[in-house]
């Protein structure tokens, strides 16, 4: 597997022309505007009247009805295939958030051909999703409260992939194919290490933030390494590996400079 291992977002100078500072900030604002409008719609509507609330009970809300609740570990490990969108740390109506729930997807699937709505909806501090494939919703994971683990999810064929509006989230081994964008965010300290993106219209939205204020880490140091980029592995996009580690020699930029990009997923 090849990962491109990218140092920390350089520090670009924060004194930019004023046209180029005039267009980032318009972008920040729309892009900001068009997430606060989908959380408070997903707030007022919570992703389906038929979803799928798992919550910190004995039974954890509705886990029993698809796999199995670990109230000690506060763990639901799906033992089925699902076509219903999942709130995790909800009490709905009101949805009030509670902590630390882990949604084990136990290699099954949260899908749907629908391209709208939300898969995955995560409203509690510390919640955990992994080991999904999660695929045709509007966003097939949205992320609203601090303290988010993502591992181990192949989020595919959505338009908007994962949306993030929250702070500390941190994606580890996902794989992001085929959506329209795979990860879009307004936030911050969010990491991501060893995630493979292929073929999504926009891998990362982070051009729409001054990286040197947002935190976004696309690495960690070797030999753990950064994240595989299906369009840039080849020598023809840039990608050589002339030391024959594993890692592209030159830098990518997604959307802003990494470095030392995996040749191969």
């Amino acid at each position: 597997m090849a990962f491109l291992y990218s140092a920390q977002y350089p520090v670009e100078p924060k004194r930019l022309k004023g046209v180029k500072t005039k267009m980032k900030a318009v972008t920040i604002l729309a892009t900001t505007l068009v997430l606060v409008v989908l959380t408070v719609f997903l707030s007022i509507c919570p992703t389906s009247v038929s979803a799928l609330v798992i919550t910190d009970d004995a039974s954890g809300g509705g886990c029993s009805s698809v796999g199995n609740w670990n109230a000690s570990m506060k763990t639901c490990t799906l033992t089925q295939d699902l076509s219903e969108p999942v709130i995790v740390s909800g009490t709905c109506p009101s949805c009030s958030p509670t902590n630390n729930i882990i949604l084990d997807g136990a290699g099954h699937s949260i899908s749907t051909t629908a391209l709208s709505g939300t898969g995955i909806d995560t409203r509690g501090v510390n919640a955990t999703i992994r080991n999904a494939t999660v695929s045709g919703f509007g966003f097939n994971i949205f992320v609203h409260s601090r303290d988010n683990v993502i591992e181990s999810v192949r989020s595919e064929n959505s338009s908007g992939g994962v949306g993030v509006l929250s702070s500390k989230v941190t994606f580890i081994r996902n794989t992001f194919a085929h959506n329209g964008g795979a990860v879009t965010f307004a936030g911050s300290d969010l990491t991501f290490t060893q995630n493979n993106f292929l073929d999504n219209g926009n891998d990362i939205g982070i051009d729409v933030f001054d990286v040197w204020d947002s935190r976004i880490s696309l690495f960690r140091p070797l030999p753990e390494g950064g994240n595989y980029w299906s369009r840039y592995d080849t020598p023809g996009e840039g990608c050589s590996d002339t030391t024959t580690d594993g890692f592209c020699d030159a830098p990518y930029s997604p959307n802003t400079v990494t470095r030392n990009p995996l040749i191969s997923s």
